[in-house]
């Protein structure tokens, strides 16, 4: 299985290898070379497409084939030949295979063909709207999603389906259901996050750094006010993307990430467009000056996200601590199994660490089902797997999930455990904990508020408790 991961990884940053090049070329296209190189640049140091690059996820693969087709629809208001037409009909179709997140794309599709008839009228040219071209185009695109998501048709209940967790359409929709999530459901720490806002304060924010998303956010006003074609064609992506996806009751880094390149070339134009375009002397050496800072303030945070990766998985660090300081036999209480706690005996070959031939030790696992059992059960089976443990190791990812501003209603003996714990009222004292923020010359950017996805994957916080 570790190497299926390493494939899947080398994929995944291939795939967000390439996606730089593209970011450049577009940016080019659309507006000039410094554009370009400014947008790549930013884009290569952006914290979450690091992460995102890290990950055997589709993500960087998305993000590719939707760069992949607007630089064909570029050249399609630009030049306007049938060839980028089926260009980018193909590559449409390839970015919705990956995720039917990539159906946005219709519409700046859908303008830059606009875009190409320099003379539109409505009442003369009506025709144009559904010419040729652009039929051909959405022929090509389902016909290539088609092709590669044959179960679309042989299947086609199940997979258009609303069954939330069997189908996509079920999926999509469960994002605006108006009830809270059970404590059971992986989205349980997303309850209570106001849309939009959430995104803009925290999952972009960690995501992009603040001067990067700063300047971006003031590139997207400085482009509706200019709208040139060029903008008219990036702000048909980026604003029906942030209205659809902000709106959300779960947005997650990986859900956000395909906005990001986007909205960096607009960032990147409004500061190439200040510094060429000023006449004074004092305008330009700022504007010059602010292009530098916010390159150092990317790379900084950029260089202490990867300083993560310079020492052993937390989890891999907990566990090797427990091998040198904690007896044989000794009752341990995990949380889970694999993803996000720590891994003993032979569960340590699943995170790519030789398997241990050391003693196992005698776990007792907490959360061990995933069916929304009564409160009155929980709290009784907590009492069953506490009974005799000489250590609790809890993660972040449960700490913060039932420690959240709306788990004592919702899930109150979840909430109740791990507030006792933490303040030793369960006769437990914390001896340990294990944490890899991102650090660089001795600053440490803190992660506490960061989307709890963003950091349980590849950095969590772990605790050790001991009996007292």
């Amino acid at each position: 299985m570790p190497e299926l991961f390493i494939i899947g990884r080398t994929i995944s940053a291939f795939f967000g290898s390439i996606s730089i090049y593209l970011t450049f070329v577009l940016g080019k296209k659309l507006y000039n070379f410094r554009v370009g190189i400014l947008s790549a640049l930013f884009f290569a140091l952006t914290v979450g497409f690091i992460q995102a690059s890290h990950f055997f996820t589709v993500d960087t693969m998305l993000i590719f084939f939707m760069l992949l087709t607007m630089m064909w629809a570029t050249d399609i208001f630009q030049k306007k030949y049938f060839k980028y037409y089926i260009l980018a009909g193909v590559s449409l179709g390839l970015a919705l295979s990956v995720k039917l997140t990539g159906m946005i794309l219709f519409l700046p599709l859908f303008i830059a063909h606009l875009l190409a008839e320099r003379k539109f009228s409505c009442r003369s040219n009506l025709g144009k709207i559904f010419s040729k071209e652009f039929i051909g185009l959405s022929i090509i695109t389902v016909s290539v999603y088609l092709f590669l998501n044959p179960y679309s048709v042989l299947d086609f209940k199940n997979y258009w389906g609303l069954d939330e967790s069997v189908t996509v359409l079920g999926n999509f929709f469960s994002f605006y259901q108006n009830k809270a999530y059970d404590w059971n459901d992986w989205r349980f720490s997303y309850n209570g996050n106001v849309p939009y806002w959430y995104d803009i304060n925290n999952v972009l924010f960690f995501g992009m750094g603040f001067a990067l998303e700063l300047v971006s956010g003031i590139g997207i006003i400085y482009s509706i006010k200019k709208r040139e074609k060029s903008d008219k064609f990036l702000l048909a992506f980026v604003i029906p993307f942030f209205l659809i996806v902000g709106s959300w009751k779960v947005t997650t880094m990986r859900y956000i990430l395909p906005l990001i390149p986007f909205v960096i070339i607009l960032g990147a134009r409004f500061l190439v467009d200040i510094n060429s375009g000023a006449r004074n002397k004092t305008i330009k050496y700022f504007s010059a000056l602010t292009i530098i800072l916010v390159s150092l303030s990317v790379s900084f945070y950029s260089l202490s996200y990867a300083n993560i990766y310079s020492a052993p998985d937390t989890r891999i660090q907990a566990s090797d601590w427990i091998y040198e300081n904690v007896k044989p036999n000794s009752v341990i209480v995990l949380e889970n199994q694999y993803h996000y706690t720590v891994p003993l005996g032979s569960n340590r070959g699943l995170v790519g660490v030789e398997k241990s031939k050391k003693p196992i030790y005698n776990e007792k696992i907490l959360w061990e089902y995933t069916d929304n059992r009564d409160q009155e059960y929980i709290k009784n089976h907590i009492k069953d797997r506490l009974l005799g443990a000489d250590y609790i190791i809890v993660s972040e990812w449960y700490y913060k999930n039932y420690t959240n501003r709306l788990a004592s209603k919702l899930a109150p003996a979840q909430y109740n455990l791990y507030k006792d714990l933490f303040s030793e009222a369960l006769g437990y004292r914390l001896i340990k904990t294990f944490d890899s923020n991102p650090n660089l010359l001795g600053k440490v950017i803190d992660e506490a508020q960061a989307e709890l996805l963003f950091k349980v994957f590849d950095h969590p916080k772990i605790f050790i408790f001991k009996k007292s």
